[in-house]
C-alpha cells in the first residue's frame, strides 16, 4: 500500500509552518535522506488541520482522540504541535 500522493510529505511546508524537521524522524537518518520510505501525513488537530479538508474529515477518529487523549488536542490547539 502507498499513502495518497495528495497528502503532504512529513516535514514538508505544503500545509503548515511547523514540523520542518519531522522528516528526519521518519527517515531513519539525521540528514533526512534515505532509509525511511515515503511517509505522508494528515493533520487532524493543530497547525494545518483545516487547510484543505475543513472539520468534516475523520470525524469518528477525531471524536475518539478528543475522548481518550484530550490533552494532546488541547496542546495542539494552543500551538504546541499537531495530532496527525
Amino acid at each position: 500500500d502507498h499513502p495518497p500522493s495528495h497528502w503532504p510529505k512529513v516535514g514538508s511546508t505544503e500545509h503548515r509552518d511547523t514540523g520542518h524537521e519531522d522528516a528526519r524522524v521518519v527517515s531513519g537518518t539525521t540528514s533526512g535522506e534515505g532509509g525511511g520510505g515515503d511517509w505522508r501525513e494528515f493533520v487532524l488537530f493543530g497547525s494545518g488541520s483545516n487547510h484543505h479538508h475543513g472539520n468534516t474529515t475523520a470525524l469518528r477518529t477525531k471524536a475518539l482522540i478528543r475522548k481518550y487523549i484530550p490533552d494532546a488536542v488541547t496542546l495542539s490547539e494552543m500551538g504546541g504541535g499537531e495530532v496527525i
